[in-house]
């Protein structure tokens, strides 16, 4: 599961692409305005961002740039109907990691996707970081398995959205304001009150009898999950 962002102001396209992308099991925030997405980028972390070049405010190409020009690593897609050689190139030159033409099918993007999913996330070594932690991950299932016991606990889909965001950070302290911003997409919700309630919830189900909690609570700072060496 990776959490996507999508910058598309097309609302029927828009539409396809959420579906598509969340049957896959990802976590998608879809905006429809250029500025918002710049300011949406300076407090969320995504695994993948998904930008339309033509949009309302910030085009595509702004927003990267402006999010590039701050450190910003995540792999980005852009969408666009300019399909010559000179704006390909502009957009590689700009920060982009992959470059799809208008119109194309749900599917192609999604095969993109995962494509760069698999480059960046390293899955195998991610896994391997979690069985050492006396869990195994079961995305298709949206459940983890206890080694020590062989026995599968079932999680909610923002349950396992939180275990998979900090596994991804390994060792990163991940403030609760991000981690709201990035896994909540109803406003509403998003309160520090329902955060502690998720993590009090994916602790009873997947810490060990006797053992301290896989997730930390730094004070004042945000949570964590540490490697075990």
């Amino acid at each position: 599961m990776a959490q996507i962002l999508l910058a598309e102001d097309d609302p029927a396209l828009a539409s396809v692409l959420v579906r598509w992308l969340q049957k896959e099991g990802h976590q998608v925030n879809h905006l429809a305005d250029g500025d918002e997405a710049i300011r949406f980028l300076d407090f969320a972390d995504f695994d993948l961002l998904i930008l339309d070049i033509e949009l309302p405010g910030a085009s595509g190409l702004e927003i990267l740039k402006a999010y590039r020009s701050k450190g910003g690593k995540t792999l980005a897609i852009f969408l666009t109907a300019r399909s010559s050689v000179a704006d390909k190139l502009q957009g590689f030159e700009t920060g982009a990691d992959d470059y799809l033409s208008k119109p194309f099918h749900a599917k192609e993007l999604i095969m993109r996707v995962n494509a760069l999913l698999r480059r960046s996330c390293g899955t195998v070594d991610l896994d391997a970081q979690f069985k050492n932690l006396g869990l195994e991950l079961l995305p298709n299932r949206s459940a983890v398995r206890k080694l020590e016991s062989n026995s599968e606990v079932s999680l909610t889909q923002r349950e396992y959205a939180l275990l998979d965001y900090l596994l991804r950070r390994l060792d990163q302290i991940i403030p609760s304001e991000r981690l709201l911003n990035s896994l909540w997409t109803d406003e509403e919700g998003a309160t520090p009150e329902a955060l502690a309630a998720c993590i009090t919830r994916l602790r009873k189900k997947i810490d060990l009898p006797g053992s301290e909690s896989m997730i930390k609570n730094v004070h004042g700072r945000g949570y964590q999950i540490v490697s075990k060496k």
